[in-house]
């Protein structure tokens, strides 16, 4: 819409009501510094728990492709075992077959 007694009008209220040339830029660059200058929303404690059970899970599933048996050894718990159709395996049964290859994990 053209722009007519100093006044851009935007069509947003019935009859004009426009927002001033002047006003503009300077209402647009307020809401930018408040936008800038607000602090980032912490994180929640649920959030950093998740993410901190992600990342302790990539560091034990690394240390099983790299075979790195003493990470792997402290990345699992003391009561680790798998269950499987062959049967119980412990955490010291596990990672030696993990050591031996007898498991190997790819990448």
């Amino acid at each position: 819409m053209p722009a007519t007694g100093g006044n851009l009008h935007l069509g947003l209220w019935p009859g004009g009501g426009g927002i001033s040339d002047m006003r503009m830029p300077l209402t647009l660059s307020f809401a930018a510094l408040l936008i800038l200058s607000s602090p980032a929303v912490p994180k929640s404690s649920d959030q950093l728990t998740e993410e901190s059970v992600r990342a302790a899970e990539q560091q034990r599933l690394q240390a099983l492709v790299e075979g790195n048996i003493k990470d792997a050894e402290r990345l699992h718990a003391l009561d680790f075992q798998v269950l499987n159709p062959r049967g119980r395996v412990s955490k010291s049964e596990y990672l030696a077959r993990v050591a031996s290859k007898e498991n190997d994990y790819l990448s």
